[in-house]
């Protein structure tokens, strides 16, 4: 299985909040993970606001020490890359972006799907 990341995610799990257990497992049993660059951006905002400069390039290289691959192409290619069929897909994977935690509550109250 191979899988796409979005930030919402990856700070649930790099913060142990909702949903990193779900992280966790995709990344133990995926054969490739990618996250956008964009989504790393966020992530790397997130901690540089919550605490300092620091803390957001340790989450950075956390990650990237974890196998999560950078992508900064947005092709369909990339994106069909990250789709799981739904019956193999763990819970919380939907639409081959795996979002979890506050960020995929926040979307859909929004009225974003």
């Amino acid at each position: 299985m191979n899988a796409v990341i979005d930030a919402s995610a990856l700070i649930a799990f790099l913060r142990d909040e909702s949903g990193a257990d779900v992280v966790e497992r995709v990344l133990a049993s995926a054969d490739k993970c990618w996250a956008h660059a964009l989504n790393l951006c966020e992530v790397y905002y997130d901690f540089w606001r919550a605490s300092n400069q620091d803390a957001a390039e340790a989450a950075i290289t956390d990650l990237i020490g974890l196998g999560i691959e950078e992508r900064a192409d947005m092709d369909s290619e990339f994106l069909a890359r990250g789709r799981a069929p739904q019956s193999r897909a763990p819970q919380g994977f939907t639409g081959g972006l795996l979002r979890v935690g506050v960020g995929a509550t926040s979307r859909r109250q929004l009225g974003f799907r």
